[in-house]
């Protein structure tokens, strides 16, 4: 039986990144997916950190990041035939505590969820179950792999929201860098189920994650360097991994 699929992801990018080859089969076997990006969300207005104008410089988007950011997604999303959704939650590097910026350096967004932070779980949680509604769905979320915050958040999320169909998925390319056994530990002994891509499916998801051009420099040097880690994820893990 056909279903609708939701893939939490904290980015505009997470989701495909490490799920895009699947994400394309459910669709080609005539499911639907949705993809619902939970830190969409504008910069304050006004000036922007020190550290946030250093990623805006790495991402050679000065202006306007978060449509180039969103342009970037939809066109991915359209690449797989799934369906983007942004809520207005802004990145970490955006949040603030009255004057204070919460994440001011690249060892702050791989540290500990700011209380501050805790708000945003409820408010997310109920504009999530308002959108599902009465409709029945399988919803996927973060496993936590590389600990970045906004993953942190989004998992915190995906785990209070109520719904009987759950599965996390481990985020690549943080999964290059871990063992399958610190991966499993993560998953905390969840029952695991391995998915075999299609190869046009592996071709889709390498495509799709060159769509995301402001951020290929973030973790590859080139395009062939992207195809090649997506084959390799795929031989490391057995295919796509879901909790």
């Amino acid at each position: 039986m056909n279903m609708k699929y939701i893939f939490l992801s904290p980015h505009f990018d997470d989701a495909i990144y490490s799920c895009g080859g699947f994400i394309y089969d459910l669709i080609i076997n005539g499911n639907e997916v949705e993809i619902w990006t939970i830190c969409a969300g504008n910069p304050p207005v006004g000036e922007i950190s020190p550290f946030a104008k250093s990623l805006h410089a790495r991402w050679e988007a000065q202006t306007d990041v978060i449509t180039i950011r969103s342009e970037e997604d939809i066109s991915a999303c359209e690449s797989l035939n799934a369906k983007p959704v942004h809520f207005d939650v802004p990145d970490c590097i955006y949040r603030k505590n009255e004057e204070e910026w919460l994440y001011i350096s690249e060892a702050a967004i791989f540290g500990d969820l700011r209380a501050k932070d805790q708000e945003i779980i409820a408010y997310m949680v109920n504009q999530i179950e308002a959108k599902i509604g009465k409709q029945e769905v399988a919803i996927f979320g973060p496993l936590g792999i590389g600990n970045h915050v906004d993953h942190q958040l989004t998992k915190k999320i995906f785990e209070n929201v109520k719904n009987s169909k759950k599965g996390y998925y481990p985020e690549f390319p943080y999964t290059r860098d871990k063992s399958m056994k610190e991966i499993g530990y993560l998953a905390n002994s969840m029952n695991t189920q391995s998915f075999c891509i299609s190869e046009r499916g592996i071709e889709k998801w390498s495509s799709a994650i060159e769509l995301y051009a402001s951020q290929i420099n973030s973790f590859w040097k080139t395009k062939k360097a992207i195809r090649e880690d997506v084959s390799a994820i795929i031989i490391k893990m057995g295919g796509q991994i879901i909790y």
